[in-house]
């Protein structure tokens, strides 16, 4: 193969695994995120509960 054409491929490989990269990264954000907000509605409900059980 000629060097320009290896150069192309290398190119969109790397541009492939960035991409791929960043919505990973940004996954997991989401995601913790995500937990945090039901780790507070849970912890909210349980005192709710609570309360109305007294």
């Amino acid at each position: 193969m000629d060097f320009m054409v290896r150069e192309t491929i290398a190119e969109a490989i790397n541009t492939l695994v960035l991409l791929i990269l960043l919505f990973v990264c940004f996954a997991v954000i989401w995601w913790l995120i995500y937990i945090a907000k039901n780790l507070h509605n849970i912890a909210k409900f349980t005192i709710l509960y609570e309360e109305l059980e007294q």
